[in-house]
């Protein structure tokens, strides 16, 4: 079984899909800097469902 995403991991995967929509022809890499300073800029309390994901899913996983 794979290792279950990480809390970024899991915010990226759809705002990956919006942000490629707005800078089609982007290279990803350039996308995936765009993202790292967009989840920075993020408060506690906006990451928190994504925490409380990851917990979830690394529960999962080890059962």
């Amino acid at each position: 079984m794979r290792k279950p995403m990480n809390a970024f991991m899991l915010w990226a995967r759809g705002e990956r899909r919006e942000l490629l929509k707005l800078h089609a022809g982007v290279h990803n890499s350039s996308i995936s800097i765009l993202l790292g300073l967009k989840w920075n800029k993020m408060t506690e309390n906006d990451k928190r469902p994504y925490y409380e994901e990851q917990l979830k899913l690394t529960k999962m996983h080890r059962e």
